[in-house]
C-alpha cells in the first residue's frame, strides 16, 4: 500500500525543515511531478533530515560533509553486497538530495524561516 504524501511530510520533527520540505514539495507539484516521483523524492529528504536529527537544519548546510557522510551509510562491503547494488542505491540518495538542494538554492533560499512561518498560518477570510 503506496504512503500518502502528507503523512511522509507530517514525519519530520524539525519545523523548519517540514516547512522546508513542504515548500520542495510545492515546487514539484507546481512542475508537474508525478505523485510517486514527489513522494519517492520525500522519502530520500525524510532520511537525510532524520539522520541530521531534530537540531540541525537544512538551511543550515553549507558543505557536502554531512551530505557524504550519510551516504557512506549506503555504501557495502563485497561481502554484504558482492554484486555492487549499493552503487544503485547510492546514486539514488545522491541524485535525489542534488536535487533539493539545487532547489533550495535556486528558489528556496527566498523563503523566510522565521518560526511563526513553519506551522498553521492563518489567514483572514474576505
Amino acid at each position: 500500500m503506496p504512503v500518502k504524501l502528507s503523512t511522509t511530510l507530517e514525519k519530520i520533527e524539525n519545523l523548519q525543515n517540514r516547512f522546508l520540505v513542504k515548500q520542495y514539495h510545492k515546487f514539484m507539484d507546481s512542475t508537474g511531478a508525478s505523485e510517486r516521483h514527489q513522494n519517492n523524492n520525500l522519502k530520500v529528504i525524510l532520511s537525510y533530515v532524520n539522520y541530521l536529527g531534530k537540531d540541525l537544519f537544512l538551511s543550515d548546510i553549507r558543505s557536502c560533509d554531512s551530505i557524504l557522510s550519510f551516504l557512506e551509510t549506503k555504501k557495502k562491503t563485497k561481502d554484504e553486497d558482492p554484486d555492487g547494488k549499493w552503487i544503485s542505491t547510492w546514486n539514488h540518495y545522491f541524485h535525489r538530495i542534488k536535487h533539493f538542494f539545487r532547489w533550495y538554492y535556486n528558489c528556496g533560499c527566498n523563503i523566510l524561516l522565521e518560526p511563526n512561518l513553519y506551522e498553521n498560518k492563518k489567514t483572514q477570510q474576505f
